[in-house]
């Protein structure tokens, strides 16, 4: 995705603490590309996005925050549902929509690691997608 942003005129920063973690690769690898394909897709140029990853004696979190738009309260309970899309003007007028289940799978995938996802966005300050797994599977 460096290079799908780097297109786009946007920063990618990325500071990744690596750990191991009880996860399966192909999901995280989901998860990752679908986080990331949104804030490309929703952040203008000259925009930035940071993927960040910590880890504590509690669990690990993965966060991706943009430089976007922003959403509104009532859209937050909306996004993650599947197959919705807002229907906002950038929503609209954006290229290569999708089919609205990126943050559902996400949520799903995240959920099937025993993890949570928390969204925080405000309107022209961004959003920030963070995702809390366990350290260890539960037995």
């Amino acid at each position: 995705m460096s290079s799908e942003a780097a297109r786009k005129g946007i920063a990618l920063e990325k500071n990744l603490k690596i750990t191991d973690v009880f996860a399966d690769r192909g999901s995280i690898g989901k998860i990752l590309l679908n986080l990331l394909s949104n804030a490309i897709r929703f952040t203008p140029a000259g925009g930035r996005i940071c993927l960040k990853s910590v880890r504590d004696v509690n669990g690990w979190t993965l966060s991706v925050h943009d430089s976007g738009p922003g959403l509104s309260a009532e859209q937050l309970s909306q996004i993650s549902k599947p197959f919705e899309q807002l229907c906002s003007e950038a929503a609209l007028s954006r290229q290569g929509a999708g089919a609205g289940i990126g943050l559902a799978l996400v949520r799903s995938l995240t959920e099937a690691h025993g993890g949570k996802i928390q969204i925080e966005s405000a309107i022209d300050k961004g959003t920030c997608v963070s995702l809390r797994f366990p350290l260890e599977a539960d037995p």
